[in-house]
């Protein structure tokens, strides 16, 4: 009984405490500090929209084969992109968000030539393309995929 006690009094105690930090005015104080995540509003103008825009209608007829965004981290490519697929009103395109980040420099390789080798990058960011593609489909619908996602099974399932 004793240790119910002790046990039910420290739960008790965690709770206030918390209650306490969040009431308290060391909570209240304003930090000036911003999310880097991409929001969706972030085209004030509308600038850059109107040139994905311009670019998607005109596919056809300029052989527009790719549309390429680039910046440096936190410039706001994702928040363009994010920005475009909320106000986009077209219903014939599908969107699929694709990252190849990279954060670390590496200097070019030479071969006997003295040419850079670019296969084994092209090699590399052909597999991230597929991968992030297959992540987004349902791993019955390829099921001889060398690909294989991380899967969460509930405990009735692993039984």
């Amino acid at each position: 009984m004793k240790e119910k006690l002790l046990d039910f009094l420290l739960i008790a105690s965690k709770e206030i405490e918390k209650l306490h930090f969040k009431l308290s005015e060391r909570n209240s104080e304003k930090l000036d500090y911003t999310s880097l995540s991409p929001i969706d509003n972030g085209d004030e103008n509308g600038h850059y929209s109107k040139a994905l825009q311009w670019a998607l209608e005109n596919r056809e007829e300029e052989d527009i084969k790719n549309i390429a965004l680039t910046g440096s981290y936190g410039s706001g490519k994702s928040t363009i992109l994010k920005t475009f697929q909320k106000n986009y009103k077209g219903a014939e395109l599908e969107f699929l968000n694709i990252s190849l980040a990279t954060f670390k420099e590496e200097k070019p390789k030479f071969d006997e030539q003295e040419n850079p080798i670019k296969k084994d990058l092209l090699r590399l960011i052909e597999t991230s393309i597929l991968q992030q593609i297959f992540y987004h489909e349902e791993d019955k619908k390829i099921p001889d995929s060398r690909f294989k996602k991380i899967k969460s099974y509930s405990g009735k399932k692993l039984l």
